[in-house]
């Protein structure tokens, strides 16, 4: 896991485009179950991806701009792009690598978007106050 992680590193290596896997774990300094989680969160992902560990404190901008609105909170990026989020309490192991099996994987639709991708861009259409039309525009 890196230590040390900054905003740079978050910038050239998560989000960049065309970079490798990353499954970033938003954390607070307070959470009393955080090192076990992160151990957890490491055996689930495995070598699928790069495991990022970030407070939500020291990183303010970075959950902002992902909308990380609770603690732990579990974020993927694939070619630097935001594949899907999982955020909010407890998630038991087996749906955890579940979860980032379909997350990671590479099965996009026609317009190179993973459906758990989608999923989370509709969900945020519709939080924002979209539509049917808006959604609709997304599919086509």
């Amino acid at each position: 896991m890196p230590t040390g992680v900054d905003q740079y590193y978050l910038d050239r290596e998560v989000t960049a485009p065309g970079s490798a896997g990353h499954a970033v774990y938003v954390t607070c300094k307070g959470d009393t179950f955080r090192n076990e989680m992160i151990r957890q969160f490491e055996e689930a992902v495995g070598h699928k991806a790069k495991v990022v560990v970030i407070a939500i404190e020291t990183h303010p901008e970075f959950c902002e701009k992902f909308q990380v609105m609770m603690v732990p909170t579990v974020l993927s990026f694939n070619r630097g792009k935001l594949r899907s989020t999982i955020g909010g309490g407890f998630i038991p192991i087996d749906d955890l690598r579940r979860l980032l099996d379909e997350m990671l994987t590479p099965a996009a639709d026609t317009t190179g978007v993973t459906a758990a991708a989608k999923l989370v861009e509709i969900k945020r259409t519709i939080d924002a106050g979209g539509d049917i039309e808006d959604i609709k525009e997304m599919f086509e």
